[in-house]
């Protein structure tokens, strides 16, 4: 026997030993990987029963599944590793994340802060100074000289920039803090909108772009707070008056469809770029935001007329072309 080479004195014994006392079955194993399950019992005349059964192939599926049992204990242990291993990468970026995301409110609450005191502080002297202004040159323009006049017309210009941006910085920051309440009443949208055709005819002369608008139209009525609407109107026409060439035409039309009060702003300006639309109502965004570009403003101006028109119950869109200008439509439910 092959397991017997090199103890086969001790192995002859413990065969004899079997043999005078059977203990019933065991295993052996031939030459050749041949195993045996051998059966012995004595019987009645001393004798003793031999019975030898083949059960190699029942080893080899025994080796093969204790193969698999460790490959899978392998795989087993392996995969723990991998999962102990995600698992404290993931725990480490949600710490992160929660650290990243705290440190995102505070910024935002310090932002919003900043903005809510430095609006404010800006606030009154502009408002004073602006009085004080349109004081001067309502009581003494007959005393000033050509360029005094103009003088004071630009200083005044430049103070209702100014005063208008603090304004827009104060609306949003009433967003972000959601105090923004806005109560609607029925309002003739025609005579709203030649109030804020006049307040921008002015802004428009200094541009040389002509507003075209028929102040005689039939009055038409919507649920809106006339002051917010005037502002959303101001925005888009200073919008179109902004980046409309001298000598251009910006012309605004109203009507009443499908129980809406349609009002739109046309101009004949560069159009918006593809790229640009889907953030076009987004804060602080314009088209070109490099340091060198050509139109001012903050970039707040179309954020918070979407903000506000839909804040009163109407919806706001817009069409546009390259080289040919842009129009938008801000809409309310009629009443």
């Amino acid at each position: 026997m092959s397991h017997a080479t090199g103890r086969e004195e001790e192995w002859l014994q413990q065969r004899l030993k079997r043999h005078r006392n059977p203990t019933g079955t065991f295993e052996v194993q031939r030459p050749g990987g041949i195993w045996l399950q051998i059966s012995e019992q004595r019987l009645e005349d001393d004798g003793i029963l031999i019975v030898g059964t083949d059960i190699t192939e029942l080893k080899r599926t025994q080796e093969k599944l204790r193969d698999v049992g460790t490959e899978l204990e392998r795989q087993v242990a392996i995969r723990t590793r991998e999962l102990t291993d995600e698992i404290a990468v993931r725990k480490n970026t949600e710490t992160k994340l929660r650290t990243a995301m705290l440190q995102a409110e505070q910024a935002n609450q310090a932002k919003s802060e900043f903005l809510s005191t430095m609006s404010h502080e800006l606030r009154t002297p502009l408002t004073s100074s602006l009085g004080g202004l349109i004081l001067l040159k309502n009581l003494m323009s007959d005393e000033f000289t050509d360029e005094g006049r103009n003088l004071v017309d630009m200083v005044l210009r430049n103070n209702e920039t100014l005063l208008r941006l603090v304004n827009e910085l104060l609306d949003y920051d009433k967003f972000l803090s959601g105090t923004l309440i806005i109560e609607t009443r029925s309002n003739d949208i025609t005579e709203l909108t030649s109030a804020a055709v006049k307040n921008l005819q002015g802004y428009a002369q200094t541009q040389a772009v002509n507003i075209l608008w028929d102040g005689n139209a039939p009055p038409l009525y919507a649920q809106v707070q006339e002051h917010r609407f005037e502002q959303v109107l101001n925005n888009l026409l200073s919008n179109a008056v902004k980046f409309s060439d001298p000598g251009a035409d910006v012309e605004i039309f109203i009507k009443k469809e499908m129980g809406l009060v349609i009002v739109s702003v046309k101009d004949k300006g560069p159009g918006i770029p593809e790229s640009f639309k889907a953030q076009i109502f987004k804060q602080f965004t314009q088209a070109d935001s490099s340091s060198t570009r050509k139109y001012g403003g903050t970039g707040l101006g179309l954020a918070i007329s979407k903000v506000l028109t839909e804040s009163m119950g109407g919806t706001i869109n817009f069409d546009t072309e390259i080289g040919v200008g842009s129009t938008f439509h801000v809409s309310f439910p009629a009443c």
